[in-house]
């Protein structure tokens, strides 16, 4: 398994993951069919677009009830945009055909030309023949509110006073799941409950443990990030830590 932090060369980037420089070069070129020869038939998606997952073919996974499909998604992402491409910040490997990535998304606007960079979170997961089985994308924190309210939001538990109910739990591929579900928590100060959307990726290694979690909030009342979720090893180390997420009124940025 590989690790690249802040990839100087495309060269770089390709000798960690030759799918992801693939994927990156179909986003550069504007061309969307090229950018779906990249994800398997069967594939998932939940991007900063869109909320909840969306199929490469299939209208009845998007649980929004729009009818949405990748092509749908790729051809929203390129509107408006000139020269948009990816800069990937952080690129980590955390089991076979799994990674965790911190990239950016930079373009310019066709009517000012402003260049305009969103930083996102994401998940890739890659099947035997080379193809993203699911790829889950996240707005940071810190692109939507700055340091220290998302830091100050995310350091709060609630997994004494949650409750949880999911909507939809699929089995993607061997490794890797995802679905949609509802937290209700009651706030211990105030006596309040709450409510929030979530979408959830949830990845496994070759030891058939837990190695990477990702987590949306989906929710459109949802107005902060507000926990952590780690999944840990047999000896209690924590193996991957993926921030919740914030505003998706602002994700609609891209």
């Amino acid at each position: 398994m590989g690790a690249l932090a802040k990839p100087k060369t495309d060269a770089d980037l390709a000798k960690v993951s030759p799918l992801l420089k693939a994927w990156s070069d179909a986003v550069a070129s504007g061309d969307v069919e090229k950018i779906l020869e990249h994800y398997a038939e069967n594939s998932r998606l939940c991007g900063t677009l869109f909320k909840g997952f969306v199929a490469k073919n299939d209208p009845d996974v998007d649980y929004q009830g729009h009818g949405r499909v990748m092509r749908d998604y790729f051809n929203e992402l390129a509107r408006g945009k000139d020269n948009l491409h990816v800069e990937w910040n952080d690129v980590k490997e955390v089991a076979p055909n799994t990674f965790k990535v911190d990239y950016s998304f930079v373009w310019n606007d066709q009517e000012t030309g402003e260049e305009k960079i969103l930083q996102a979170d994401a998940s890739f997961v890659s099947d035997e023949d080379g193809k993203i089985i699911l790829h889950h994308s996240s707005v940071t924190p810190d692109n939507e509110m700055g340091g220290d309210a998302a830091s100050s939001t995310l350091s709060t538990d609630l997994s004494d006073q949650s409750d949880i109910s999911w909507h939809t739990f699929e089995q993607v591929s061997s490794n890797v799941c995802c679905g949609d579900r509802t937290v209700t928590w009651r706030d211990p100060a105030t006596g309040g409950e709450s409510l929030i959307r979530e979408d959830v990726t949830l990845a496994f290694n070759t030891q058939g443990q837990p190695c990477l979690i990702q987590i949306s909030v989906a929710d459109q009342e949802a107005l902060k990030p507000y926990t952590t979720e780690l999944v840990h090893d047999d000896q209690g180390a924590v193996l991957v830590v993926m921030k919740m997420h914030c505003q998706p009124s602002k994700m609609d940025l891209l």
